[in-house]
């Protein structure tokens, strides 16, 4: 059974476009968090150390929905769910 996750939603809204609100704490303010800088939030931490905890966060958000799709692999490949 697959639960639901709300790990995924920054991720989510990232994808959708929108600007994730910078929380209390986290270095970027403004527009920051959004698609326009993905590659730099999910940079390699050899190229440059993370230590923002939005971009903790938003790293965090990622694994999970990637977590998720390997999940949804898992089941149809073992043809417990199926694609039309």
């Amino acid at each position: 059974m697959i639960k639901k996750d709300n790990n995924m939603e920054y991720a989510k809204l990232i994808l959708d476009d929108y600007v994730i609100t910078p929380k209390e704490g986290w270095k970027f303010r403004g527009n920051y968090y959004h698609i326009s800088n993905l590659e730099k939030i999910l940079r390699s931490h050899s190229q440059e150390p993370i230590t923002d905890i939005g971009e903790v966060a938003i790293r965090g958000s990622f694994d999970s929905l990637l977590q998720f799709f390997a999940k949804l692999d898992y089941l149809v490949k073992i043809h417990h769910i199926r694609l039309k």
